[in-house]
Formats: C-alpha cells, structure tokens, sequence
C-alpha cells in the first residue's frame, strides 16, 4: 500500500525557471544521454549520504534537470 503523502514529490514543481543561469559560463551543449535530452550539461552526482531522495526534490525544485543518487534496493 503506498501512502498518499509519499506521492507528492514524485514530480515536483521546480520553484524556479527551468533555465538555469548561464551567465559567466562557456557555451556548453545541452547534456543526452541516448536519444533523451537532459538540457543543462550539469548534474548532481551520487554523495553518498547526502543525494537521497529529499536532497534530489530540493535540487529538482532548484532547477536542476538531472539528479542521480546511490545504489537503491
């Protein structure tokens, strides 16, 4: 049975444009990975302890396209 609560981050709404700040960095093409475009070439990496679940919904929130975290079991 899945909690109603545990829903509501699943896509959470960024609070900020999806269009980063670009100012002050080289042109950069957008990241794929495959066929899917990711967008901004940059992303949060696996920190042990510290990319869990509630810190990935900040940065999507934040504006960051891609996260990834641990292993998950």
């Amino acid at each position: 049975m899945t909690n109603v609560a545990s829903q509501i981050d699943l896509h959470p709404v960024p609070i900020r444009s999806l269009q980063p700040a670009r100012e002050g960095l080289p042109d950069l093409k957008p990241l794929s990975i495959g066929r899917v475009g990711i967008g901004f070439p940059v992303v949060q990496a696996a920190l042990s302890g510290y990319s869990d679940g509630p810190m990935r919904i900040v940065a999507r929130r934040l504006g960051a396209p891609y996260t990834v975290s641990e292993v998950k079991f």
